[in-house]
C-alpha cells in the first residue's frame, strides 16, 4: 500500500525518469498482505497509508503525529523507536515535535545536530590517555570496564561500557592498549552515524535512507525555491514517502482553498484521486487532551563554531574556579545562559560560576529568546586542533561545555 501510494503520488509529475517503470513490491513479498504484517498488528489502519487533518499550527501536528506514532509502538511486540523517522519539507516544522518528544520522554534526535565527536568526549579522553599508559601492555577487558566506573554514570559512558563489549567479542579476554585504542577509533567514527532514537530531519536529509516506521509533515511543500524546476515539490515528497518500509502517516494541515498555499490543505499534492485511492485511508485526528506546558519550546544543540572553544584555554591554573566548575559538571545538569554587558551569551552553573561562553557567530532563533540550557557534552579541546585559529590558549589542551539550549518565543 505505501507503493501504491507512492506511485500515485508521483503520477502526475510530467518531467520524472522512469515515467513508464513505477516502482514495485519485491517479488519475496508480492503473496503477502497488502498491508504487510501491520495489515494484522494494526485494526484500525491494517497497514494502509493514513492522512490526517491536522488543526493548522505547527504545535497541533506535531501532538496528533507523536500520538498516532506512539498508538503504533503500542500494537507493535518489537517497537524500536531508532527505526523510526519523521520528515518534513523545512526544520521550523520539526521543533516542535521535539519538544513534544522532550515532553512524553520519547529518545529523539535530529539530523541537523553537528555530531559531537565521540573521540573527544571527556569520558572517551579519560579511557584512551588511561589505555596509553599501557600502551603495550596486555590488559584484561574487566580492567578497561573497571576504569570506566570512574567515570560519572551518563549517556556517554554507557555508549562507551556498549563499545568495550564489542571489543571484548572482537578480540577476547585480553588486549593491550594499543589495539583498545586503534579499535576504538575506528568505533568512534561509526557510531556517530548510528541512530539511537526517533530521528527528526529534512526530506533532501532522507535521499537514500530508509525507516521502518515514517511520518511526513505538512508545511512547506507547496513553496518553490530558487533553482527548482516544476514539480520538485512533488518529486521530494515522494522521496519523503518512499523512506517507509512499513507504515506511513501524512500529516495535513486541514485548510480551504482560500487559504496559505504554502500547505498541503490547499490541495496542490493531494489531487482527490490520491485521496480517494484503496491504499490511502483519510482519518481524523486522534483528540488531545492533555495540555503539555512548555510546548512553544525550541531544543537546540549549538554547532560547535557557535561556542567560545577557548574559553577555558584561558587559565593556567587547573585550580582555576571555572576549570574546577567544568570538571564538576554532571550530563544533563542545568545550566543558566544570559546575555552580558558586552553582549556575550555566557554560561553559568547552579552557584553562578562562569563555565562557558558562547561564540559571537551565535545568536537565538528569530523570535525566540533562550530559558535555559543543559549539558549536552563536555569535550576535551587541544591547542593544536585547529592550527588556523589562535585561541590564545595558557594550556595545552582544556574541557569545553558543549550545551543544549531551550528556547521560548519572545512575548
Amino acid at each position: 500500500r505505501i507503493i501504491t501510494a507512492a506511485n500515485e503520488m508521483i503520477e502526475p509529475s510530467a518531467n520524472r525518469m522512469k515515467k513508464e517503470i513505477p516502482i514495485e513490491i519485491d517479488r519475496a513479498r508480492r503473496k503477502d498482505p497488502e498491508g504487510g504484517s501491520w495489515q494484522t498488528l494494526d485494526p484500525v489502519a491494517k497497514g494502509s497509508v493514513q492522512v490526517f487533518d491536522c488543526p493548522v499550527d505547527p504545535i497541533s501536528q506535531a501532538l496528533v503525529t507523536i500520538s498516532e506514532i506512539e498508538r503504533l509502538s503500542r500494537r507493535s511486540p518489537d517497537w524500536d523507536w531508532s527505526r523510526c523517522a519523521i520528515i518534513a519539507r523545512e526544520w521550523k516544522y520539526l521543533d516542535p515535535v521535539r519538544t513534544v518528544c522532550e515532553a512524553r520522554g520519547i529518545s529523539v534526535q535530529t539530523a541537523n545536530e553537528e555530531n559531537i565527536s565521540i573521540w573527544k568526549l571527556r569520558e572517551t579522553q579519560t579511557l584512551i590517555n588511561w589505555l596509553r599508559n599501557r600502551y603495550k601492555e596486555l590488559i584484561a577487558v574487566s580492567e578497561i570496564e573497571e576504569c570506566l566506573q570512574h567515570c560519572q554514570d551518563n549517556i556517554w559512558r554507557s555508549l562507551l561500557q556498549g563499545a568495550v563489549s564489542a571489543l571484548e567479542q572482537e578480540v577476547g579476554n585480553e588486549t593491550t592498549g594499543q589495539i583498545a585504542i586503534e579499535w576504538l577509533a575506528e568505533w568512534s567514527q561509526e557510531a556517530r552515524q548510528r541512530q539511537t532514537g526517533l530521528l527528526l530531519l529534512t526530506a533532501h536529509r532522507a535521499k537514500g535512507l530508509e525507516f521502518d516506521h515514517v511520518a511526513v509533515l505538512d508545511g512547506g511543500w507547496c513553496r518553490r525555491f530558487p533553482n527548482e524546476g516544476q514539480d520538485a515539490e512533488r518529486r521530494l515528497y515522494y522521496v519523503a514517502m518512499t523512506r517507509a518500509r512499513e507504515t506511513l502517516f501524512l500529516a495535513r494541515f486541514n485548510l480551504d482553498s482560500s487559504t496559505d498555499q504554502d500547505y498541503l490543505g490547499s490541495g496542490s499534492l493531494f489531487s482527490e484521486a490520491f485521496l480517494n485511492h484503496p491504499s490511502v485511508l483519510m482519518k481524523r485526528p486522534p483528540r488531545i487532551d492533555e495540555y503539555l506546558s512548555g510546548l512553544k519550546r525550541i531544543y537546540a544543540l549549538p554547532k560547535l563554531s557557535q561556542i567560545h572553544l577557548g574559553f577555558a584555554g584561558h587559565f593556567q591554573s587547573s585550580h582555576h574556579n571555572s576549570i574546577k566548575a567544568i570538571r564538576d559538571l554532571s550530563i544533563g545538569e542545568t545550566l543558566t545562559i544570559r546575555k552580558t554587558g558586552f553582549g556575550a551569551w555566557e554560561l553559568l552553573n547552579n552557584v553562578g560560576q562562569q563555565v562557558g561562553f558562547m561564540a559571537r557567530e551565535f545568536a537565538p532563533p528569530e523570535g525566540y529568546c533562550p530559558v535555559f540550557a543543559l549539558v549536552y557534552a563536555v569535550i576535551v579541546w587541544r591547542r593544536d586542533a585547529n592550527p588556523d585559529k589562535d585561541y590564545g590558549a595558557k594550556r595545552d589542551f582544556w574541557e569545553v561545555v558543549v550545551p543544549e539550549i531551550v528556547y521560548e518565543p519572545v512575548s
